[in-house]
């Protein structure tokens, strides 16, 4: 995930390990429903960011039933919509615009 998004391994390596070994790592160690929810949501969000939706959805709603503010990914899928819309309204306008004055 961190190698689409940020577009350089070397980058990604170093956000995977600061991600393992950061002080909050303590609870990915132990019997606890913070791992399941890790691996969910970052699932979840590779499967977002590949266009597979579907199955987005379902690693997402999987965090959910590991926690509770799984429940908060569902924001996700709202950014998605707005920036839909923000690209359909602005490639519309700029349509509009390089029409009328052509």
């Amino acid at each position: 995930l961190s190698v689409i998004i940020l577009k350089d391994p070397t980058a990604a390596l170093q956000a995977s390990v600061l991600f393992c070994f950061n002080p909050a790592s303590i609870f990915y160690s132990s019997i606890y429903s913070e791992s399941l929810y890790a691996l969910f949501s970052v699932g979840g969000c590779y499967y977002l960011v590949s266009r597979a939706n579907n199955i987005a959805v379902l690693w997402l709603a999987l965090s959910g039933f590991a926690r509770s503010n799984g429940v908060l990914n569902a924001g996700y899928f709202g950014f998605q919509a707005m920036h839909q819309a923000y690209d359909a309204f602005y490639l519309k306008k700029r349509a509009f615009v390089s029409f009328s004055f052509s």
